[in-house]
């Protein structure tokens, strides 16, 4: 599958903390960021993340390829897939995009 160069922007700017919760993974907030249980060395503030032990970091999508043993399509499909639920949820939760609203 083909991404647009807007397309892979828009997975990299992801919210990781919120990315990970819709995965099921536990974070715990350490001041202004946030350590993944699965790696105490990891920590994630916003879409970016950074893994002390190893001095390595990145993108959403690096980090999903990385950790989730995805390749990059498959990185690509599964962030934008959850934004896309993500505002679908928000929006509809607005009132915006479903109809009237009593």
């Amino acid at each position: 599958m083909y991404y647009t160069q807007e397309q892979i922007d828009r997975a990299n700017q992801a919210d990781l903390v919120s990315f990970l919760q819709s995965q099921g993974e536990q974070l715990t907030r350490a001041g202004n960021e946030y350590r993944w249980k699965r790696h105490d060395s990891l920590t994630v503030r916003g879409n970016k993340w950074y893994r002390h032990s190893q001095s390595k970091g990145g993108a959403p999508i690096d980090f999903v390829m990385e950790f989730f043993g995805k390749s990059f399509t498959e990185a690509v499909e599964l962030i934008t897939s959850h934004e896309n639920r993500h505002c679908a949820v928000t929006t509809a939760a607005f009132g915006q995009g479903s109809g009237p609203v009593a």
